[in-house]
C-alpha cells in the first residue's frame, strides 16, 4: 500500500500522458503541443555492473563463508537499492511535477501483467520468439509503470484531481500516424493525445 502525503496543491491544467519504453512519458496539453520526459534507462546502465557484482559474490560463496563473501553480498545489496532509489525518485518527481501543473489528468489504463506475459506457450504448442519477448520486457518493468501510475493516482487523489483511463488498441507496427493536415505524429503523442 502507498503512503501518500495529505493536502497536496493541483495545478489548472489539463494534461493528457502517454507511457512508453522509448520516451518515459508524453504529455499532451493541447492541440499539437507535446512534451516529453526522457527514459534514462537506470536498469541497463546498471546490468553490467550488477552482473559482475553478482559473479563476485558468487565465487566469494564457493568457498567457506569469509568477510569477502560478506563484502559481496553487502555490495551487491547497495548496487540493487540504488537502482530501486533510483527508479523511485523519477517516478515521485514526474508525477509530482504532473499533479502539481495540471488539474485534470488523463492517462492509458495499462495493463502491466498482459505487456510482461511469457511467450513461453504450453509443451504442445510453444510460444514464439521467447527470447525477443524477454528482450522487451526487462525494458518495460525498468521503466516501472506499474508504480508511475500508482503515484500518480495517489497524488491526484489527494489534490482532488479526476484521473480518466481509456483503451484505445492499435497495431503494435504503428509507430506513426498522419493528421488530416498532413503533420506526423508519433505513437507516444497520439497516446497523449487522445
Amino acid at each position: 500500500m502507498l503512503a501518500c502525503q495529505p493536502h497536496r496543491e493541483a495545478g489548472t491544467g489539463v494534461v493528457g500522458i502517454d507511457w512508453g519504453v522509448e520516451t518515459y512519458v508524453t504529455t499532451c496539453t493541447g492541440p499539437m503541443r507535446f512534451g516529453e520526459v526522457p527514459n534514462e534507462r537506470f536498469g541497463a546502465a546498471e546490468a553490467e555492473a550488477l552482473r559482475e557484482q553478482q559473479r563476485a559474490l558468487s565465487r566469494a560463496l564457493r568457498g567457506k563463508r569469509s568477510q569477502r563473501a560478506l563484502e559481496a553480498k553487502r555490495l551487491l545489496a547497495w548496487r540493487s537499492r540504488r537502482l530501486a532509489n533510483r527508479r523511485k525518485d523519477r517516478t515521485h518527481q514526474g508525477t509530482a511535477r504532473l499533479v502539481r501543473d495540471n488539474a485534470i489528468i488523463v492517462t492509458e489504463d495499462l495493463s502491466i501483467r498482459t505487456m510482461t506475459a511469457s511467450a513461453r506457450g504450453t509443451a504442445e504448442t510453444p510460444g514464439r520468439r521467447v527470447a525477443q519477448k524477454a528482450g522487451l520486457n526487462r525494458p518495460i518493468l525498468d521503466t516501472a509503470p506499474g508504480a508511475f501510475l500508482s503515484q500518480l493516482v495517489c497524488k491526484a487523489e489527494e489534490a482532488g484531481n479526476p484521473i480518466s483511463g481509456v483503451v484505445r488498441k492499435k497495431c503494435v507496427g504503428e509507430r506513426t500516424h498522419v493528421l488530416p493536415d498532413g503533420r506526423v505524429i508519433t505513437r507516444d503523442q497520439v497516446g497523449a493525445w487522445v
